[in-house]
């Protein structure tokens, strides 16, 4: 299970590192349809804070939609080399073991080849207890087990992956089969399963010879394995594909919408994004067309909205199909507060929701925030919606204002600019974030630090890498291992863990 922790400062290259450590290779990220700056938050993208995660075995089709869907941000897999996409049919798993130098024909023969062994079912029952304690997923000597909140072990590292416990169980996988623990580590379902997911209101995917199932909290069967893919249960309805087609189907395995999109997402307010025929539109739970399929690309629906292309022209439509803005733009970004970036014949500028324009096409880039970074002659600067300039254009990168103060480049070094441009923190760090509550994480001769509001450190540069938590503390790695240290540097967690989702919480009050 990979894990991606999504606040309000988490800039672009901060989730490319997320995705390269958790699963490996390359996440594009796109404003539009043009790649973000690596320097830019999330949220000045349009994407929703959150923790998210999501299964290997996804597919990297179904990832990417499912990001754009639940973390409104469009993304892009490609290969570790950064050469080329990874085909939307490969796992997240498979797509982190392919070699470097792939093409689209070397990656179809290597995936052919890349099969795993048909594993039969068997047919022992499971008992189930469940207890509501919860443990921490740790993972150290290339095994996984559980701490509690101060670090110490209850159920020692000796399985080969595993899932944090949810409903009082957790998912194990001991030589090559999957199973579910307790929280004193006895199986509760021994490892028997080829793969099995979390349960979710008595029920759980399972994956067995490479078809997708459910079983209930004993191992029973509640659908056979039958499906090429399939996904959790949401309001009694789930997404599966058969014979290379989407449909859904009700808790008992019988199908509301019978299996005939090339394409489709999960419902949301009641209604799904399906591809039939090479074209989008949009389905109610019945099957019923809410919007004829007549789109070459489509977004899912946002705030009563989503951006469409017909005619090679990009537009945006309401839950009725109703053009809010004509399809006339070569790219249309996310909203931001009720406006977003566009592109017309290489220029961007910005419309409002009404889809008039706000700022004038004239711009090399275009990035939406409380005020609007542009770009001009490949240097960037700020200004209003009035399109007054805030600060001149004649700075490499910009990051977001916060506590008064912005990161930003020139000559390959970051510092801070207030808001009259001026830098009030000299140009000599590596990489910056964004100050909060007066400290800011930065990078500076190639180690990671933290920085307050003067310039000074507050934690000396000695990190490979540091990610900030939500109270205060600084997960770092040391020596090619994590821990956890306090605001002011001190060790809460010594650094012995091989990946930070491991390194457990203490409270230092």
């Amino acid at each position: 299970m990979a894990k991606f922790n999504i606040t309000q400062t988490t800039t672009v290259a901060e989730l490319k590192s997320q995705f390269s450590q958790e699963i490996g290779g390359v996440l594009r990220i796109y404003e539009g349809r043009s790649e973000a700056s690596e320097a830019a938050t999330l949220v000045s993208l349009g994407a929703t804070p959150k923790e998210w995660e999501c299964r290997t075995s996804r597919t990297v089709g179904s990832f990417e939609k499912a990001f754009q869907d639940e973390i409104n941000l469009k993304v892009k897999v490609y290969t570790r080399d950064n050469w080329v996409k990874v085909l939307d049919d490969i796992t997240l798993e498979t797509a982190s073991k392919l070699p470097n130098g792939m093409t689209k024909a070397k990656m179809e023969a290597y995936v052919s080849n890349y099969a795993t062994p048909n594993r039969k079912p068997k047919e022992e029952k499971c008992e189930v207890n469940i207890p509501a304690d919860k443990l921490k997923l740790v993972h150290k000597d290339g095994k996984w087990g559980f701490v509690d909140t101060k670090g110490n072990y209850l159920i020692e590292p000796k399985f080969d992956d595993a899932d944090s416990f949810s409903d009082g169980r957790a998912r194990v996988e001991l030589d090559g089969k999957c199973g579910f623990i307790d929280t004193k580590g006895n199986f509760v379902i021994e490892p028997k399963l080829d793969r099995v997911y979390d349960f979710e209101d008595g029920c759980a995917l399972v994956e067995l010879d490479g078809k997708y199932g459910y079983i209930d909290t004993k191992c029973n069967y509640l659908i056979e394995p039958k499906f090429e893919d399939a996904y959790d249960f949401e309001d009694g309805c789930a997404k599966v594909k058969l014979d290379g087609k989407y449909g859904y189907i009700d808790t008992k395995g019988n199908y509301l919408i019978e299996p005939k999109f090339e394409d489709a997402d999960s419902f949301s307010d009641g209604r799904a994004r399906v591809k039939l025929d090479g074209k989008y539109g949009y389905i109610d739970t019945k099957g019923n067309y809410l919007i004829e399929p007549k789109f070459e690309d489509a977004d899912s629906f946002s705030d009563g909205r989503a951006t469409v292309k017909l005619d090679g022209k990009y537009g945006c439509i309401d839950t009725k199909g109703n053009y809010l803005i004509e399809p006339k733009y070569d790219s249309i970004g996310y909203f931001y507060d009720g406006f977003a970036s566009v592109e017309l014949n290489g220029k961007y500028g910005v419309i409002n929701q009404e889809g008039k324009i706000v700022i004038d096409l004239k711009y090399d880039g275009v990035r939406v925030g409380k005020i609007v970074e542009t770009t001009l002659d490949f240097k960037k600067g700020f200004i209003d919606l009035e399109q007054n300039i805030v600060v001149e254009p004649k700075f490499d990168e910009l990051g977001d204002f916060s506590e008064e103060l912005c990161g930003a480049s020139i000559n390959d070094k970051w510092g801070y600019i207030n808001k009259q441009g001026v830098f009030v923190i000299e140009p000599k760090f590596d990489e910056v974030g964004n100050f909060k509550n007066g400290i800011d994480m930065v990078v500076f001769k190639g180690k990671c630090g933290v920085i307050n509001i003067q310039g000074e450190f507050v934690i000396e540069p000695k990190f490979k890498s540091m990610s900030a938590e939500y109270n205060g503390h600084f997960k770092v790695l040391l020596d090619d291992k994590w821990g956890l240290i306090d605001e002011r540097g001190n060790w809460l967690v010594p650094a012995t863990y091989d990946s930070r989702w491991d390194v457990p919480e203490v409270d230092d009050k």
